[in-house]
């Protein structure tokens, strides 16, 4: 599994209208190690033990990262 997205599909989805015309959202580009994806469903976090606390803790992170990028995109 792989955690990449159609990245001019995202652009254009939150492009914004300069001098008229639609602009598309700038993309950043990270050169480096690309990681595995590991699937979890709900179900299976009360397995996890201590990780899930963890894992709460990242992805509301990257959650909250991730809100971020989109208002500062969004204010440009």
């Amino acid at each position: 599994m792989s955690a990449t997205i159609e990245q001019a599909l995202f652009a254009n989805y939150f492009a914004r209208p300069v001098a008229g015309k639609p602009e598309c959202a700038p993309v950043v580009k990270l050169d480096g190690r690309t990681y595995d994806v590991a699937e979890f469903y709900l179900e299976d976090i009360e397995t996890l033990g201590r990780v899930s606390n963890h894992l709460a803790c990242c992805l509301s992170l990257f959650l909250c990262n991730i809100l971020y990028v989109i208002i500062a995109v969004s204010m440009v």
